[in-house]
């Protein structure tokens, strides 16, 4: 980390990258969820002219990320301590992409996994803009109940959410958890595998190499994900802690 403190380490944050394949010279972006800041300084660094505003609602996240990760804040990346739903409420401007980080494997905010909370994002976003949000939970099997809620509910504000397991999954389905990335696009013309491997190919070398994120566009499942038995989450019901221990 010391030797290159811009480098994206955590697997599911290279995942992150696979944005730029919807969305390649995104100018304005609000993310989530701050946690040592890996992404956002990667993003400021390396899309030259792009604006960052990053939320956390613990202010000595941000002190520790600024002092310790050498996250920068700036005109350009703007750093904000308070509760992410209440930014994007309060907040009036428009986004290319907005990235959901907020959630871990023990602690997950509710309010920030709701339809209403989905439709609240949507009106954030410039015309073609995407969503990104990451998801630590289980593809299928008796534990992915929390995460099929999450994809179903996300699925019912946008037309076309694409899932993207942060691990090959051609070898057989992994049973536990992983981090699993969902894009969620306003468009309703749902693109292929192929598709992703294709435009990560002409975007690469930004954020990551070339190489490895037309790897990570290989990932895209272009299985249904089946939501008939879970819940969609709503601001009056969201037992996402519950779905979580199943």
């Amino acid at each position: 980390l010391l030797a290159d403190p811009w480098e994206l380490r955590l697997r599911y944050t290279r995942f992150l990258s696979l944005a730029l394949t919807l969305v390649p010279e995104p100018k304005r972006v609000l993310i989530l969820g701050l946690g040592g800041g890996s992404f956002p300084k990667k993003l400021y660094k390396d899309v030259p002219g792009v604006s960052v505003d990053v939320v956390d609602i613990d202010p000595e996240v941000i002190a520790i990320a600024k002092r310790h990760f050498l996250v920068p804040e700036d005109g350009r990346m703007r750093l904000h301590a308070m509760d992410g739903r209440r930014f994007v409420q309060e907040s009036r401007e428009q986004y290319d992409l907005i990235f959901l980080d907020a959630y871990n494997s023990d602690t997950i905010p509710f309010h920030l996994a709701t339809r209403e909370f989905y439709e609240e994002i949507k009106a954030r976003l410039t015309p073609g803009g995407v969503v990104v949000s990451n998801i630590i939970g289980t593809l299928r099997g008796p534990q992915s109940t929390f995460f099929r809620a999450m994809y179903r509910t996300l699925s019912g504000a946008f037309p076309t959410v694409y899932t993207v397991p942060t691990y090959d999954q051609s070898v057989g389905w992994i049973i536990g958890d992983i981090n699993i990335i969902l894009f969620a696009t306003q468009d309703r013309t749902r693109l292929s595998r192929g598709d992703f491997v294709a435009r990560a190919a002409r975007v690469g070398g930004r954020l990551v190499p070339a190489s490895d994120l037309a790897e990570y566009a290989a990932h895209v499942l272009e299985v249904p994900i089946e939501t008939g038995d879970v819940p969609l989450l709503t601001d009056d019901f969201a037992p996402v802690e519950i779905l979580r221990s199943m």
